[in-house]
């Protein structure tokens, strides 16, 4: 067992790859405020159990595994699977094809009001608007093309059609069916 601060519970994520562990991904969302608790994925070895554990509030939380070509991670290219536990409830699976998702956990919280009365709007409005746009436009097109995004750190830019995750940049800031478009 994994000891947690006070007012917090462990999510523990146990992964069993396939024969084609590159493809499987997998992420926990809080469903309360769709923010990301933690994510793994595009594992190197094989036939490979891997766990994640991490503490969390007792809230509402949203697991989901995709498998990059589509054919879930059991049971026709591997005994692949998952384990979610929370709270000591679980959950498991691995037949499934581009990807799955389960809701587990507490509640959201909707504890959320005000500690004082907010104030009442002003009668008239406090500044004058300016009457026409401070500095004139610049004459068009300003650089041609726009130079885009830059990769973050020092990552080198993806080349086109190169692999790639959601979460990384390629040159033109898109990654769509997991290569660089």
């Amino acid at each position: 067992p994994i000891g947690c601060e006070d007012g917090l519970v462990p999510i523990i994520v146990e992964i069993k790859t396939d024969n084609y562990p590159k493809e499987i991904f997998w992420k926990v969302i809080n469903a309360c405020d769709n923010t990301l608790i933690m994510n793994d994925g595009g594992y190197e070895l094989k036939h490979t159990n891997y766990m994640l554990r991490k503490c969390v509030p007792r809230v509402k939380y949203n697991f989901l595994i995709e498998d990059g070509y589509g054919d879930g991670i059991c049971c026709r290219w591997g005994e692949g699977s998952y384990n979610v536990t929370f709270e000591g409830s679980s959950f498991d699976g691995g037949e499934f094809k581009k990807e799955d998702s389960r809701l587990f956990g507490g509640e959201c919280s909707s504890d959320v009001s005000p500690s004082e009365p907010t104030r009442s709007p002003t009668t008239i409005p406090t500044l004058n608007p300016t009457s026409s746009p401070t500095q004139k436009p610049t004459s068009s097109p300003t650089q041609s093309p726009t130079p885009s995004q830059r990769p973050r750190s020092n990552e080198q830019c993806g080349r086109r059609y190169r692999r790639c995750r959601r979460d990384q940049d390629c040159c033109s800031n898109e990654c769509k069916r997991r290569r660089c478009q």
